[in-house]
């Protein structure tokens, strides 16, 4: 996980940042993120003339994440 979900504090010091999720709800996300990189790891994405394109989802998990929430909202 990368420690972009940090905020500064009221001054606007950077150092000494909390984090904004407990240690619970990272480890909550990432076992998440690992199901949903399981599940989109090798599905093809669209086919070309002799070969597939398939998704690496390690490359694509925050926005896979991303999408997956849209769909949720919309539906």
């Amino acid at each position: 996980m990368k420690p972009g979900n940090r905020q500064p504090n009221a001054t606007g010091e950077t150092q000494g940042l909390r984090g904004r999720w407990t240690r619970k709800h990272r480890r909550a996300l990432k076992t998440s993120a690992v199901v949903l990189m399981a599940h989109l790891t090798g599905l093809a994405t669209s086919k070309h003339a002799q070969h597939d394109i398939f998704i690496n989802s390690q490359l694509t998990a925050g926005e896979d994440i991303a999408d997956l929430g849209g769909q949720i909202l919309a539906w």
